[in-house]
């Protein structure tokens, strides 16, 4: 049996599959509240529930595979998890969270009890399915970007994950893309994802979510300008990313672009090969994930799935049929 947990800023997804399919799944909202070892008891007590809902032992998990949202730390052999949306005491989020957290010592936490615990940022995690299951399958090449509430990045070059010293590559949002100073008078750099996210695009529109600026582009200029700046900024930033990884394949995910696929697709395909140099663009393609609302499922699962497993998930696709999430009050 295999144990994949999904953590991002504000629930954790637990899944147990066998070699055949996905057998549980179920989440709960993230506790911030208390010490640094929160987050692990909490995510202990969900797999003792899981483990009791299907009648198994713990002992019959023979891995662990976590995706996150990041950066993170080294501890030793081990990585923690440093993310702002969950770590208060790093200083860096931009809503006060209640906990003086500088890192969660997850991954240590769960080897004390599993044999293998692999744990990565939610888009490295992601283009890893996406390679074995998806749009990027059998590529040494690819490249898979969300474009959400953040944006991040995951990348095989050379048919190898990328993953950098501490597991932070290739972290995508926050590459600085302009001067501050010739935008908004303040010092600094303006990042990506302040510039194009899900998030700077409600805060820039100011009349409403993100999705009520997608449905006014046709209708009210100052959403379509919002909307238009975000695409340029990140279109460059998709370029600036061939050019540094010369990838064959870039695999766009997100809500901000499943949402608003077939006004973004178009505008990005144009963008990005009207403004890169040729030598890098040509041959590139830029496609939809095809997992859809699956990656989730199949991301933390794909850091640990054995080879003799694979063929079957590829030719079954039990992900389709995977349980409705139980959630956990």
């Amino acid at each position: 049996m295999l144990l994949a947990i999904d953590i991002g800023g504000t629930k954790i997804t637990l899944s147990i599959a066998n070699s055949e399919k996905i057998v549980i799944k179920m989440f709960q909202n993230v506790q911030l509240s208390g010490d640094e070892m929160t987050i692990p008891r909490q995510i202990d007590n969900l797999i003792a529930l899981a483990c009791e809902k299907i009648a198994i032992s713990e002992q019959q998990i023979t891995a662990v595979g976590i995706s996150t949202c990041s950066p993170f730390v080294r501890m030793g052999d081990d990585k923690a998890i440093a993310a702002p949306n969950l770590c208060g005491g790093l200083g860096l989020q931009q809503r006060n969270i209640g906990n003086d957290w500088k890192k969660i010592p997850l991954q240590t936490h769960l080897r004390q009890r599993f044999p293998k615990v692999e744990m990565e940022n939610d888009c490295v995690s992601a283009v890893a399915a996406e390679r074995i299951f998806g749009t990027g399958k059998g590529l040494n090449d690819v490249i898979y970007i969300t474009w959400s509430t953040g944006i991040g990045c995951g990348a095989y070059v050379n048919g190898n994950l990328i993953k950098g010293k501490n597991g932070n590559a290739p972290h995508f949002g926050p590459i600085y893309m302009v001067d501050r100073d010739s935008t908004s008078g303040n010092k600094g750099f303006e990042h990506l994802e302040a510039l194009a996210s899900g998030t700077a695009i409600a805060r820039n529109f100011a009349q409403g979510s993100t999705k009520d600026a997608f449905e006014q582009y046709a209708t009210n200029e100052h959403a379509r300008n919002i909307i238009d700046n975000a695409v340029h900024h990140f279109v460059k930033g998709l370029i600036s990313i061939n050019y540094v990884l010369d990838t064959s394949r870039i695999i766009l995910g997100g809500s901000v672009l499943l949402n608003n696929e077939k006004l973004l697709m178009p505008m990005i395909r144009q963008k990005f090969f009207d403004e890169s140099f040729a030598a890098f663009s040509e041959g590139v393609e830029i496609v939809v994930t095809e997992l859809g609302n699956y990656l989730g499922d199949l991301a933390a699962l794909s850091l640990i799935m054995p080879q003799e497993w694979i063929a079957i998930w590829q030719q079954q696709k039990p992900w389709q049929q995977a349980p409705a999430a139980t959630v956990v009050e």
